[in-house]
């Protein structure tokens, strides 16, 4: 679609065109061809400078893959793995009916259930919460996915790890529910 200009219309255009015209860019050499500017150009930025405090703050634990994720045969339970730099590992197996393991920063620590929310599978529940050493808890929250003869998928879950005087830890993890043969 062709618009035309009205007087009016022709009057602002010039007077933009004239605006812009007289903007200064200093990068502009001659025949109008901007300069690339050099790393010696280039302004080093303001490093932060963090208080002493700030960086003495204490490490969030880290969740480490542990020794068996198989459950014992006749059993019923789950095991969840998250990513680490390569690979799936499997960082936490509760034992329905049991305890569960996990280990934070390579130490083995038990699991005790809690609480439970909503529908079960295989004595699983899509939010679950333990007990663990001194003070710790740990918080799972899952998803049931497609079913497969014995099991299920556990999908989009997370596990968060409160643990006194640090950080919390949210991991992304998936896995397994189910009930292993005899």
């Amino acid at each position: 679609m062709i618009k035309f200009l009205t007087k009016q219309g022709i009057y602002s255009l010039a007077v933009m065109v004239g605006f812009v015209g007289c903007a200064t860019d200093n990068s502009i050499g001659r025949g109008g061809v901007r300069a690339i500017p050099t790393p010696e150009q280039d302004a080093q930025p303001v490093r932060a400078q963090l208080p002493e405090a700030a960086t003495n703050l204490p490490k969030a634990p880290s969740l480490t893959a542990i020794a068996d994720p198989n459950l014992p045969r006749g059993d019923c339970g789950m095991v969840l793995w998250t990513l680490d730099v390569n690979r799936p590992i499997p960082v936490l197996r509760y034992v329905t009916g049991r305890n569960g393991d996990f280990n934070i920063d390579n130490v083995p620590h038990e699991l005790v259930r809690l609480s439970v929310g909503g529908d079960s599978a295989f004595g699983i529940f899509p939010v679950q919460t333990f007990a663990a050493g001194t003070d710790i808890r740990v918080e799972v929250e899952l998803q049931f996915g497609q079913g497969f003869d014995g099991g299920t998928y556990l999908e989009r879950g997370v596990v968060t790890v409160n643990k006194p005087d640090a950080p919390s830890l949210v991991l992304p993890v998936a896995g397994l529910a189910g009930c292993r043969a005899k």
